[in-house]
């Protein structure tokens, strides 16, 4: 009979634990702050970004006047089909199974093993850091053009030789890193309030690089190959003029 009057409370002090963990479960669900972009500002945007970036401001030019503009677009083709394939395993990847964190390792551990996510992950990682120094170096000499260019008198930080110029582009990109830095700190939140400014300033580049061309270039400019929409330039630009390159080392 003792027993039997002591199940009731057994029961009822079990279930009262139940709730009270449920609720605990709750509120660490409300209390942990889960960030997610979707596929507009965590997939699209950052593409953009990286396909917009300076592989194409400053390398396509050089690209065209080696390869052409048909042996270019050629070029440029055969990327894309390799990044088309990428993309299309990537896409059999994601949805053979629910993705944690970890993104693109997170999915080559799991689909090719852990020696090869591994080693992948490691040359991934080694990449994207020669990337950051890479971007680094093109954003600071693009920088000092624009400054000797629109700044009148200015002989740049240290001075006007090249070893003045490569000091110039260390000190400025010694800034860069360590506001990059900083912004990585601060939290993946203001990383993508910072790229939404850089998309939109990327955006209205390529328009006005669009919309100049359709302007008359001046002596000076034309003295330098900016001609604008001339169709013998058109045809001299067609046929590759490889210098000391070829297709596939450009």
């Amino acid at each position: 009979m003792d027993h039997e009057k002591g199940d009731p409370p057994t029961k009822k002090l079990t279930f009262d634990i139940i709730e009270e963990g449920e609720e605990n479960g709750e509120e660490e669900v409300k209390k942990g702050k889960v960030i997610k972009f979707g596929w507009v500002e965590g997939v699209f945007m950052r593409c953009l970004l990286n396909i917009w970036g300076v592989m194409l401001f400053l390398r396509l030019t050089w690209v065209i006047g080696q390869a052409g503009m048909v042996e270019g677009l050629l070029l440029m083709t055969v990327a894309n089909v390799v990044t088309t394939v990428t993309t299309l395993s990537m896409s059999a990847v994601c949805t053979n199974g629910q993705i944690k964190g970890g993104g693109v390792y997170y999915m080559i551990s799991r689909s090719l093993g852990p020696e090869f996510g591994g080693a992948i992950g490691l040359m991934f990682t080694l990449a994207n850091s020669i990337a950051v120094a890479m971007y680094i170096i093109g954003f600071c000499e693009s920088l000092l053009d624009m400054l000797t260019f629109y700044v009148e008198d200015f002989q740049g930080i240290t001075g006007i030789s090249p070893s003045d110029k490569m000091n110039d582009v260390r000190i400025i990109g010694l800034i860069t890193l360590t506001l990059t830095l900083a912004l990585a700190i601060v939290g993946m939140e203001w990383v993508t309030r910072v790229q939404k400014a850089l998309l939109f300033l990327l955006i209205g580049s390529q328009i006005d690089f669009c919309v100049g061309t359709f302007f008359s270039s001046n002596i000076a400019e034309k003295a330098k190959g900016f001609t604008g929409w001339n169709m013998e330039t058109a045809t001299a630009n067609m046929k590759p003029n490889y210098q000391g390159e070829t297709f596939w080392t450009v």
